[in-house]
Order: C-alpha cells, then structure tokens, then sequence
C-alpha cells in the first residue's frame, strides 16, 4: 500500500513538474513575442506635422477684340490667371487683373515690360529662371513653340529640379506625342495656345489642355481652371492636381458671354463643344467657372 502511494506521490510530482515547465515557457514565448509590439511608440495625432496648401489656377486663351468685363470678376477670384496668347495685349494684363502670362516667341520682348510689375511669365524667357512661391507652393512657368525636344526636356527637368509644379504653356499645335514627351519629363499641367479649341485629358498624372482656343469677335471658345494641391505629413510633401473643369464663352458682335447668360436656344451650340472637350475624358466637368 505504501509502494502505490509513493508511485503515486511520483507520477503527480512528475506531473506537476512538467505543468511548471510548459507554464515558464509558454510565458517566455509570450514574453519574446511581445518584444517587437513594445518598442513601436507611434507618435500621438495631435504630434503628426500635417500642412496643406491650395492655389486655385484659372486659364484662358487669346482674346481679341471683344469686350472682357465678363472676365474681370472671374480672374479675381482666383490666386493664379493665365493669359496665354499668340499677341501680346497690354490691356488685357492691366484692365482685366491677369497675374501670369505667356505669348509667343515673336511677341515675348513685349513681356519685359511687366518684368518688374508683379506679372509673372515663362521662366525661360530671357534672364527670368526663378520660380514662384505662391501659397507656400513653388511653381515654374514654361513656354514652348516648336518641337526643339532636347532643349524643351532640358529646360522642363531644371524646373522640376527647383519647382513643386510646373506649367507648360505650348504656342503650336499640340498632340498626343508631344503631349507624351512633356508629360514622361516632368510636366504637371500642359496648355495648349491653338486658335481652335480641343480636348482634354490626363496622360498619367499630367493634365493636358489641347488647346484653349481664340476668342475671336464671334464663336465660342473655353476657360479652364484647375486645383493645385500640396500636402506636407512629417516633412514629406506630396503633389495633387485635382478638379479640372472647362467652361465655354460665346462672343456675339464684340461681346462676350457666358451661356449662363444666354438662353435655351444656345443648348446645341453648347452641347456640341462639350462633346469636343470631352472627346478623350469624359470625366471632365464642364461648368461653374464663376
């Protein structure tokens, strides 16, 4: 009797024993496993550094030999306006509120006169190679005319060297393959100065005007606007162009409107060029440029 109560004394010892070491070390897995948990400290949200900046860009074409009081309040509402023409129009810039310009080549002397205005123009025009800070965001300003590609590249990658975003403004007729090349080398926004007005699309994360047309005494041509967006979390920035739109102008006897002011006998005409606008993308929005 005594012999079984020993054995059994012995088997529950045993027991116990192993109970004790499975416990010890199924505590030190634990322990181990909690290691890499413990040294990440994420930082509290109210310690992330977050900025964000905007600049509101609206673009137009040539004007010529309308009345532009239709455009005056538009330009004000925005932090960028754009004048792109083939013709340099002194009274355009000062009468209507313009802050940015690009004409073409045979007319671009003519800019010097606003150099020192507080007009901004390309920065490969002349000695002006400086990039703008608007809204805590740096932006280059280019210009082009014709297909000199291994000048056009070099100049769009300096840009991007000293830029957040750069604009392209094209004074020739645009496709897709030039459109190609200013897109892959660096070009956030490309805008087309033909006298017609034709589509646009995104090619990647680059947005391309085709044209912006002429606003010529009679016909109907488009305004555009754009948002320019720059975040900062933690010392890195990131880069959006986010809600382009396009609105149409109709010019009658000089004068110039918005279809907003004219009536429904004007929805073919209207609807016609948005199919033209929306040819390539057909998620562009078309109005409420105001």
């Amino acid at each position: 009797m005594n012999r079984t109560i020993k054995n059994i004394l012995m088997i529950l010892t045993t027991v116990i024993v192993i109970i004790g070491a499975l416990t010890i070390g199924l505590s030190l897995f634990a322990v181990n496993n909690q290691v890499e948990e413990t040294i990440v400290d994420p930082k509290p949200m109210d310690e992330v550094s977050y900025e964000q900046y905007t600049i509101d860009l609206f673009m137009i074409g040539s004007v010529d030999n309308v009345n532009i009081d239709t455009l005056k309040p538009i330009c004000h509402s925005f932090d960028i306006s754009l004048y792109g023409s083939e013709r340099f129009d002194s009274h355009i810039i000062s009468d209507i509120g313009f802050n940015m310009v690009s004409i073409a080549d045979s007319n671009k002397n003519d800019i010097n006169k606003y150099a020192d205005s507080g007009v901004m123009y390309p920065n490969n025009i002349g000695d002006n190679t400086d990039s703008y800070y608007i809204n805590d965001i740096i932006l280059s300003l280019l210009q082009f005319e014709d297909d000199h590609k291994d000048e056009m590249i070099e100049d769009i990658k300096y840009a991007v060297s000293i830029s957040d975003v750069v604009i392209v403004c094209y004074h020739d007729r645009l496709d897709h393959d030039m459109a190609k090349i200013l897109a892959d080398n660096g070009a956030d926004i490309i805008i087309g100065m033909d006298d017609d007005m034709a589509p646009i699309e995104w090619i990647d994360d680059t947005l391309v005007y085709y044209s912006l047309g002429e606003i010529e005494d009679d016909g109907v041509d488009m305004m555009a606007s754009v948002k320019i967006n720059k975040t900062i979390s933690d010392g890195v920035a990131n880069i959006e162009i986010s809600q382009p739109r396009a609105d149409l102008l109709y010019t009658d006897h000089d004068i110039l409107y918005t279809f907003d002011e004219l009536g429904e006998e004007y929805n073919d005409i209207y609807q016609k060029r948005v199919g033209v606008i929306n040819q390539l993308d057909d998620s562009i929005v078309v109005g409420y440029i105001k």
